[in-house]
């Protein structure tokens, strides 16, 4: 696939660009254009078959390549800048752009490790989630809180989850993430608008029993509902996430029924 350029660029910035195959375009940002276009574009037109179960930022794009077999890409240079915030708010801005011509699948920006490292301040490392109150040992729902926005989740034991929850978030800002993280959208933001401290507040506290279980599942789904797609919501999506120690409580509690079921039926 050959490229061409709707213009000339400053080579020495990252730069916004649209990336044209035939009518449509893909939203995209990159630190180093000229030496980085290649790989992206090869990436691309790989045999490899789509995915098109996993949350891939490129499948939507990958499968109209591969359907249509572009032989040219146009790049429009959307904005050249050595400011991450610049780049990421342009991006953002154009991401939420209801435009039938756009191949991009996702609303929030991509967070690439260089972009990343040009925006500051850093956020405070240790510790930079507290929790709101004090509350003895449970299931809970929460809402984690940063700026004016906040992230819907839950939680086995809200005593230990403060600390558990820094030591994984602080990692995802000091070594980077993936796309499909869960989290992606809550560290995007609190990076980019230097946000330095954020809070958990605990809406809802259960017991750690099935039944418990069941009853915070169902707030947390209720609350997906209620707040996904609103604007101070980082939830992008309504589908529930079913960490392990979910799943345990619900198979074990499953398991004993079944179990006791089976004897009761053996002695009979």
């Amino acid at each position: 696939m050959k490229v061409r350029y709707f213009e000339s660029y400053k080579l020495d910035c990252p730069v916004l660009v649209r990336l044209w195959f035939k009518k449509r375009y893909y939203i995209h940002n990159f630190f180093d254009l000229a030496n980085e276009i290649d790989g992206f574009i090869e990436a691309l037109t790989s045999l490899d078959d789509v995915d098109i179960v996993t949350q891939n930022r490129l499948q939507r794009l990958k499968a109209y390549v591969q359907r249509t077999r572009p032989k040219i890409v146009k790049i429009e240079v959307v904005l050249s800048s050595q400011k991450g915030e610049a780049l990421l708010t342009k991006e953002r801005s154009l991401l939420n752009d209801d435009n039938s011509l756009s191949l991009n699948q996702n609303t929030e920006p991509l967070c690439p490790d260089w972009c990343r490292k040009i925006l500051s301040p850093t956020p405070r490392l240790r510790g930079f989630f507290k929790t709101k109150g004090r509350h003895r040992r449970a299931a809970a729902v929460l809402k984690l809180k940063a700026g004016k926005k906040f992230f819907i989740w839950k939680c086995k034991d809200v005593k230990e989850f403060e600390s558990k929850f820094n030591a994984s978030f602080q990692l995802k800002l000091t070594k980077g993430f993936k796309p499909d993280d869960i989290f992606a959208a809550l560290v995007s933001h609190v990076v980019e608008n230097k946000i330095q401290a954020g809070t958990i507040e605990v809406y809802e506290k259960f017991e750690t029993s099935r039944a418990g279980t069941k009853m915070l599942m169902k707030l947390e789904r209720y609350l997906l509902y209620e707040y996904v797609g609103k604007s101070n919501c980082l939830n992008s999506t309504r589908k529930q996430n079913k960490p392990q120690w979910v799943v345990e409580i619900l198979s074990k509690k499953r398991k004993v029924a079944k179990s006791q079921k089976l004897t009761k039926t053996q002695s009979a």
